[in-house]
C-alpha cells in the first residue's frame, strides 16, 4: 500500500515591510540624494549659516541608540530600515547625522555596518565597532549592539555618581561664599557709613568680617585668574603636549579620596570592556587597544598601549598588565590564575563586579565625607555673616535707646 502522494502547498508570501517603515527609507534615500548632490556633504538649506547648527547628544542618548538598533535587527531581516528609522528619530542632531552617513554607506554597499560605525568615532565609542565586528561575522550584530550599550551605560552610571558626588558640596559652597562676598561688599559698608554718621566705629567681629573679605578678594581674585589662566593655556596648548597630558591625568588618579573612585571607575570600565571583546574572539591586543581609548585617561593610555608592545615582543604576558598603580597587583594574580586556568572570562568578569561594587561604595564613602564638611563650612560662614551684620543693628539700637 503506498502512500499518498502529499498535496503540493503554495508558496508563502514573503513577510512586506511596514509602510511606515518603507516611507521612512525612502524619504532617507531622498536626503541623501541632496546631501550627495550638494557635493560638500551636507544638503542644502533655506536657513542662514548663523541658524545652521546641530543639537549635540549625551552619552545616555548614544546608548539608547545602539540598543534600540540592536533590538530593531534582531527582528528586522535588513539593516537599511532600522538605520533610516534612527536617522529620521534623531534628525537634526549630531546623532541623527551620524546614523544618516552610516545609512548611506551601508544602502551603498561601500561599507559594512561595522565599518560604517567605525567610521564615526566622534559620535560612537570604539567599542561599538569592535563587538560589531565580531557580531557580523557571526551574525549576531543586534546582540554585540546590545552589549555595546550596556558597557557605554556602565561608564556613564559611575561618572554620573562620581559627578554628584563633588557637584552637590560645590555648588553649596559656591552660593554662601557669594552670599559672604554680596554682605561684605553691600550690607557691612552701609552699616560703617551709619555707624561714622553717630561717630562711633563698628564692633570689632563686623571689621574682621570686612577685612577678611578684603583679603579674601584679593586671594580669590588672584586664585580665579591663575585657575581661568591655567585652564585656557591647557586647553588650547598643553593639552597638545602628550607628556604634560599623561602628567595632569596622574596627578588626577592621585588627589585624595576623589582619584580612587576614578581609578576604580576606570578599572570597571577597563575590565568590562575586555570581557565583552574577548568573550567573543577578538585578540587581546585589540581588545587593549580598545579599552585604553575608552578609558578617557591619558596616563592610564600610555600604560596599556605601552602593555601592547611588550605583548606584541613576547616579553610580556597579558596578566602582566597590572603594575600596582593604575592596576593593582591583586587584580594581575587573579587574572594571571584565570588566564592559566582556562577560566579568563569569568575572571573578567568577576574582576568587573568586584571594582563596579567598589566604585558605587568609594563615591558613597565621598558624598558621605564631603557633604558633612559643607555643610559644617556652610554653618560656620553663615554665623559669623550673622553676626557681623546683627551686631551693627544691635550697637545701633542700643544707641538710639540711649540718646532716648
Amino acid at each position: 500500500m503506498t502512500d499518498p502522494t502529499p498535496t503540493p502547498q503554495p508558496p508563502k508570501r514573503p513577510r512586506r515591510q511596514p509602510r511606515r517603515a518603507v516611507r521612512i527609507e525612502q524619504r532617507i534615500t531622498r536626503q541623501s540624494e541632496r546631501v550627495n548632490a550638494a557635493g560638500d556633504g551636507t544638503a542644502k538649506s533655506w536657513r542662514p549659516k548663523w541658524l545652521q547648527y546641530e543639537k549635540s547628544n549625551k552619552r545616555n542618548e548614544i546608548s539608547d541608540a545602539v540598543r534600540s538598533l540592536g533590538e530593531m535587527l534582531e527582528t528586522s531581516r535588513g539593516e537599511t530600515v532600522p538605520l533610516a528609522t534612527l536617522a529620521e528619530q534623531y534628525h537634526g542632531t549630531e546623532l541623527g547625522g551620524a546614523f544618516q552617513r552610516i545609512y548611506d554607506l551601508v544602502q551603498s554597499g561601500q561599507k559594512d555596518l561595522a565599518e560604517a560605525f567605525r567610521s564615526e568615532p566622534k559620535i560612537f565609542p570604539k567599542v561599538v565597532g569592535d563587538l560589531l565586528v565580531v557580531g557580523t561575522r557571526a551574525g549576531t550584530s543586534g546582540v554585540s549592539l546590545q552589549k555595546a550599550a550596556d558597557i557605554i551605560d556602565e561608564g556613564q552610571d559611575l561618572t554620573h555618581k562620581i559627578r554628584s558626588a563633588v557637584t552637590q558640596p560645590a555648588i553649596l559652597l559656591g552660593v554662601i561664599i557669594l552670599f559672604l562676598y554680596a554682605v561684605i561688599l553691600f550690607v557691612l559698608p552701609t552699616f560703617e557709613t551709619m555707624f561714622k554718621s553717630f561717630g562711633k566705629p563698628l564692633p570689632p567681629l563686623s571689621r574682621a568680617v570686612m577685612a577678611s573679605g578684603g583679603i579674601l578678594g584679593w586671594a580669590g581674585g588672584v586664585a580665579a585668574l591663575g585657575i581661568g589662566g591655567w585652564f585656557a593655556y591647557y586647553r588650547w596648548w598643553g593639552s597638545k603636549n602628550d607628556a604634560l597630558r599623561v602628567k595632569v591625568a596622574r596627578a588626577q588618579l592621585r588627589v585624595p579620596f576623589i582619584g580612587q573612585v576614578i581609578r576604580a571607575q576606570k578599572l570597571t570600565q577597563i575590565f568590562s570592556i575586555l570581557h565583552g571583546l574577548l568573550s567573543v574572539g577578538m585578540s587581546e591586543r585589540d581588545a587593549l587597544e580598545t579599552a585604553a581609548e575608552a578609558s578617557g585617561n591619558p596616563a592610564i593610555q600610555k600604560h596599556l598601549r605601552d602593555h601592547i608592545a611588550f605583548l606584541e615582543q613576547g616579553t610580556k604576558e597579558f596578566a602582566d598588565i597590572a603594575d600596582g598603580f593604575y592596576i593593582p597587583l591583586q587584580a594581575g594574580f587573579l587574572l594571571r590564575n584565570g588566564f592559566n586556568s582556562g577560566r579568563e572570562e569569568q575572571t573578567l568578569q568577576n574582576l568587573t563586579t568586584a571594582y563596579k561594587r567598589n566604585a558605587v561604595k568609594r563615591a558613597d564613602n565621598l558624598t558621605n565625607l564631603l557633604e558633612p564638611v559643607a555643610n559644617g563650612v556652610v554653618g560656620v560662614i553663615f554665623a559669623a555673616v550673622l553676626i557681623a551684620v546683627y551686631l551693627p543693628v544691635y550697637d545701633l539700637f542700643l544707641s538710639m535707646t540711649q540718646v532716648g
